[in-house]
């Protein structure tokens, strides 16, 4: 009978360790799937904040692209300007020439 008892306490210490290991284990569990969530939970603000600061860097680049195309219509058209004051300066030379050639003929 003292054996009997022996073993029924063993029996008892060891549902109550089982018991304990079932709760340590538990509370792991718990505490690393905390651990994940909060990990999660950081990585989607940190993809949140990449993703924000990837819609402000387009609107940047759209503001300096067209900044950009202004500039280059600027060129454009002072290259257009630059081309005709040439032409003009070109033809009051051609035409200062001939003034000059017909002021010597009528000198002769």
């Amino acid at each position: 009978e003292m054996q009997a008892r022996g073993v029924e306490q063993e029996r008892k210490s060891e549902k109550v360790v089982h018991g304990w290991q079932r709760t340590l284990v538990s509370s792991r569990v718990a505490s690393q799937s905390s651990e994940l969530a909060e990990m999660q939970r950081k990585m989607d603000q940190k993809e949140r904040a990449a993703a924000d600061a990837e819609v402000k860097l387009v609107g940047e680049l759209a503001v300096v692209d067209a900044k950009l195309r202004r500039s280059e219509q600027k060129v454009v058209e002072m290259e257009e300007r630059l081309v005709q004051a040439e032409e003009r300066v070109g033809q009051s030379l051609d035409d200062d020439l001939d003034l000059k050639r017909q002021l010597a003929d009528a000198e002769k």
